[in-house]
């Protein structure tokens, strides 16, 4: 019932245990890539925004961005699981004993990560995320990392900076430099991705490149765990006033997703097919 349904949401659930203990017997076989980033939970037309203390009234507030979801998955290109996530709200209407940077969120899910002993030391993100203290502290836990940079990123070759657009790289050409204040050297490689120009930057120097360039190009799978929760799994269906509610809402979809995605057997079947087949499975008897 409805009833029963708003009691579940708010019950105290750990859902790191729960995802992790779904994923982790499908990492003893093949090769998975953890995978972090970040995407919207759009509330477009509302007038709230749900914080952790409150549901806090923006009629009056100007540029108050979406709450974000972080979300950690691992992939190994046809299948991915969800093992842990963070809503981030933004300071405008969090109290600031309860505000976090999103790249501490993100430094979190990672330690999280490293915490439980999984085997996984291969991780892949997007531009946001590199930084500095989330490279050095992939360095120093001896990960591999592949990411991306922007063309004005200044990068040092025998000490002397220079930007990476300066260099004038060919698409598939590739150079070994360092980024500023961050320990050893890494590979940048030239790419043209989805009709734009990407510099993939990795720690692993030994790479080559097009070994380089299929590691990044997993990442989207990422991208696509996002729009597919989103448009099949209902994970912006926000009708809840309060952040433990919205906390396990994204919990429910998470797990949703993981299940689904589990039973994929190709890259051909979306997360929409699986799901339309069960309930068709479950109508027809």
């Amino acid at each position: 019932s409805r009833d029963d349904l708003y009691k579940l949401l708010q019950m105290k659930i750990n859902w790191q245990k729960i995802l992790y203990a779904f994923a982790a017997p499908f990492l003893q076989k093949g090769k998975w890539y953890l995978v972090l980033d970040g995407s919207p939970l759009e509330q477009t037309f509302s007038r709230f925004r749900i914080t952790k203390h409150a549901h806090v009234d923006i009629s009056k507030m100007k540029n108050v961005p979406q709450n974000q979801l972080l979300s950690l998955i691992i992939t190994n290109g046809t299948i991915e699981f969800v093992l842990d996530y963070r809503i981030w709200v933004s300071p405008k209407v969090a109290k600031a004993k309860d505000y976090r940077k999103m790249t501490d969120l993100a430094l979190d899910l990672l330690k999280r990560y490293k915490f439980l002993h999984l085997p996984l030391k291969e991780v892949l993100f997007d531009n946001y995320f590199a930084c500095k203290k989330i490279i050095d502290w992939l360095n120093e836990n001896k990960c591999f990392w592949v990411t991306r940079l922007k063309g004005n990123r200044i990068v040092y070759i025998k000490g002397k900076p220079h930007k990476l657009s300066d260099f004038d790289l060919k698409t598939g050409e590739s150079i070994v430099a360092e980024l500023k204040g961050v320990k050893g050297s890494v590979r940048i490689l030239r790419v043209l991705y989805q009709d734009e120009v990407v510099y993939i930057a990795s720690n692993n120097i030994d790479q080559d490149n097009d070994t380089l360039k299929k590691t990044y190009c997993t990442r989207w799978r990422i991208e696509q765990y996002h729009r597919e929760a989103k448009q099949q799994l209902g994970l912006e269906y926000l009708w809840m006033r309060n952040y433990r509610s919205l906390y396990n809402h994204v919990g429910f979809v998470c797990l949703a997703y993981s299940v689904l995605s589990s039973l994929r057997p190709s890259n051909r079947l979306t997360i929409g097919d699986i799901k339309r087949k069960i309930q068709d499975e479950l109508y027809s008897t």
